[in-house]
C-alpha cells in the first residue's frame, strides 16, 4: 500500500513540474526571435494587447420578432484578439517615416521637430513578418533601410523601442581631382554627432548637427590616392547611443578633370541656360547645402565669380 502511494506521489510531482515548464516556455519566450537588435533596436517587449476584446463568447441581443409573425434570436461566437506592433525611435526632424510589412507599405508618419516618432500597427494575424523602415529627410534624401523579422503572437503587442534610423547623406562630387576637397552633408537628430567612415583606409571624421539635425563637413583629400572610395555616416546621440552605419556614397579620385564639370550644374554634359537658371535661383543665398553644385568655385557663396566661370565654359 505504501509503495502504491509513493508511486502516485512521484507521478503527481512529475505532472506538476511538466505543467510549470510549459507555462514558463509559453510566457517567457525569448525576444531574440526578432533578430532586430542587429538593426538598431535596443529593446523588444511583448505585452498583452489592451485595446482588443477578450476571447469570451459574445451573445448578440435578440432581434425583436416582426409584427404578425414569429421570430428568433441568434447564435453565439467569439472575437479573436489580433496581434500588433509598436515602434518608437528617431529619424530626422519632420521627416517622413515609412514602415513596410512583407514589402507593402503598412504605415507612414511624420517625425516631430526633435526627430522622434512612434506608431502602432494592429490587426495582424499570428505568424512571422518581414518589417522594414526608412525615412525621407527635408531635402528629399532617403535613409538606408533597416530590416527585421518578427513573430507576431495572438493577444500581444510587440513593442520595439530605440529604433535609430541612420543619418541621411549626400556628396558634392562623385569624381574629384587630386587634392580637391569633398563636401559631405545630410540630416539626423538635432544636437547629435555624425561619425563618418571613409574607406579604404578606415579614415574617420566627426561633425556636429545643428538645431534642425543638419550636418555638413569638408573632407580634405590631400592624402588620398588615385582610386575609388566610399564614405558612410553613423549617428551618435548625446546619451551615447549610436545608430548603425547609413548609406555609403562612392566617389573617385582622378589625376585631373576639367573645371567645366563644376559649371555643368545639372550634369547634362553641357553648360547652358538651364545651368544659368539654377544659378540665378540660388543667387546670394547661403542655404544651398541641398544643391552644393551651384557654388562652382566652392567658396561658400553664390556670386559673380561662379557666374564668370559659367560664362567661360558656356556651351563647351
Amino acid at each position: 500500500m505504501v509503495k502504491i502511494r509513493y508511486i502516485f506521489f512521484v507521478l503527481g510531482t512529475i505532472l506538476v513540474l511538466s505543467a510549470a515548464l510549459v507555462i514558463v516556455v509559453k510566457f517567457l519566450k525569448p525576444a531574440e526571435q526578432a533578430r532586430s537588435a542587429q538593426e538598431g533596436v535596443s529593446v523588444l517587449i511583448r505585452v498583452p494587447s489592451p485595446e482588443v476584446p477578450s476571447e469570451e463568447p459574445v451573445v448578440p441581443t435578440p432581434t425583436p420578432p416582426p409584427s404578425g409573425g414569429g421570430g428568433g434570436g441568434g447564435g453565439g461566437g467569439s472575437i479573436t484578439r489580433a496581434a500588433g506592433i509598436e515602434l518608437h525611435g528617431w529619424a530626422q526632424p519632420r521627416a517622413m517615416v515609412t514602415i513596410k510589412r512583407d514589402g507593402n507599405t503598412a504605415a507612414t508618419l511624420l517625425a516631430d521637430e526633435n526627430a522622434k516618432f512612434q506608431t502602432k500597427i494592429t490587426g495582424l494575424d499570428s505568424g512571422f513578418y518581414d518589417f522594414s523602415i526608412f525615412s525621407t529627410d527635408n531635402t528629399g534624401i532617403n535613409s538606408v533601410t533597416l530590416n527585421f523579422k518578427l513573430e507576431m503572437e495572438k493577444n500581444t503587442i510587440t513593442r520595439l523601442t530605440g529604433l535609430y534610423i541612420p543619418p541621411t547623406i549626400d556628396i558634392s562630387e562623385k569624381i574629384l581631382a587630386l587634392r580637391e576637397p569633398l563636401f559631405v552633408y545630410g540630416q539626423t537628430v538635432p544636437f547629435a554627432k555624425v561619425n563618418l567612415l571613409l574607406e579604404p583606409g578606415k579614415i574617420e571624421h566627426q561633425t556636429p548637427t545643428d538645431v534642425d539635425g543638419k550636418w555638413s563637413i569638408w573632407i580634405n583629400t590631400d592624402n588620398l590616392k588615385i582610386k575609388k572610395y566610399s564614405i558612410k555616416p553613423k549617428g551618435e546621440l548625446t546619451a551615447g547611443k549610436e545608430s548603425k552605419y547609413g548609406m555609403a556614397m562612392y566617389f573617385e579620385i582622378v589625376p585631373q578633370k576639367e573645371i567645366h564639370k563644376h559649371a555643368d550644374i545639372n550634369c547634362d554634359g553641357i553648360v547652358n541656360i538651364t545651368d544659368f537658371s539654377i544659378l540665378l535661383y540660388w543667387w546670394g543665398r547661403t542655404d544651398f547645402f541641398s544643391a552644393p553644385r551651384v557654388d562652382i568655385n566652392k567658396d561658400g557663396q553664390i556670386n559673380l565669380i561662379d557666374f564668370s566661370i559659367m560664362l567661360y565654359w558656356w556651351k563647351k
